[in-house]
């Protein structure tokens, strides 16, 4: 700027703040659904992609693994020419969400997790243990008493599951793909030891207790995870449909704690699934600090 310039002829210059591009794996279908209400909050601030898992093409797959997912994330990346992204997932969508924050990390920027469907495929505790076999047992079961065993699964014991919404065209068949997939990822959970993206695990109190047993797992084993907790809400109303704008507000925090020289420019990276070595019950903590809120 010219020091000589007359004092009204200055203009400031507002800092750039960049969008944050994120792409968000939803667990069912249409995806769109899991991202409307948190897209409009954070409208000017974010580029939310919402994307359905692999699983529920149109036409089934033949074979399905989680390596389809893999491959499809890194698809809609490239598609868009995302160099690097930030990446959201719920449930079954947070599972996926933590494999391509391993296997993809000079392309994931941060994760965050909501409810993950699973860790890995270990028992690290008897409540995981549990839940494994209590999983292993519903997905035996014909569709309709699936359907109603695993809603209840998802809430705390005293708490009855919400009114059922409206049926998703989801095929049981592809159900069970999926679900066989997450019983056998080909992770264990100390496998997230090697995350070094910021984390943050969302957990809800009315939920079964196992979920903010898995928020305390990933904040011992990763490095830079963050937990935060919504009492009144629940798998089945979650976060993103109910407290969007809590869960926005977390988020912002999350993308801005990326290094601003990880920002935008690393190329999309790559690794083979599986190959990556890698309480939060009604309130939020941060690992290293005797903290909670809610």
């Amino acid at each position: 700027m010219d020091p000589h310039q007359p004092r009204a002829l200055r203009t400031p210059v507002a800092p750039i703040v960049p969008i944050a591009r994120v792409l968000w794996l939803s667990p069912s279908t249409p995806g769109e659904r899991s991202t409307e209400l948190v897209a409009r909050t954070l409208q000017g601030r974010a580029e939310i992609v919402p994307k359905e898992l692999e699983v529920w093409a149109d036409t089934p797959p033949v074979s399905y693994s989680l390596e389809d997912e893999l491959e499809g994330v890194r698809r809609v990346a490239k598609d868009r020419g995302w160099p690097r992204f930030h990446i959201v997932g719920f449930s079954a969508g947070a599972s996926v969400a933590l494999i391509c924050a391993c296997e993809m990390p000079s392309s994931v920027a941060t994760v965050a997790v909501i409810e993950p469907a699973t860790i890995g495929d270990d028992d690290w505790s008897a409540t995981e243990a549990a839940w494994r076999a209590r999983m292993k047992a519903i997905f035996e079961l014909d569709p309709v008493p699936r359907r109603i065993a695993f809603r209840q699964a998802m809430m705390h014991p005293d708490e009855p599951p919400p009114k059922r919404p409206a049926p998703s065209s989801e095929s049981s068949e592809q159900g069970l793909l999926l679900e066989h997939a997450l019983a056998n990822t080909g992770y264990v959970s100390s496998d997230w030891t090697t995350l070094m993206q910021p984390l943050l695990v969302v957990t809800c109190g009315r939920s079964h207790p196992r979920f903010a047993e898995v928020s305390v797992r990933l904040c011992e084993v990763a490095a830079n995870a963050s937990a935060a907790a919504f009492p009144s809400l629940s798998h089945l109303e979650s976060p993103q449909r109910h407290d969007p704008e809590r869960l926005s507000a977390l988020l912002v925090k999350l993308w801005s704690s990326a290094r601003e020289s990880d920002a935008a420019t690393a190329p999309l990276g790559g690794g083979r699934l599986a190959q990556c070595t890698a309480s939060a019950r009604r309130g939020s903590f941060q690992p290293g600090r005797t903290k909670w809120q809610v």
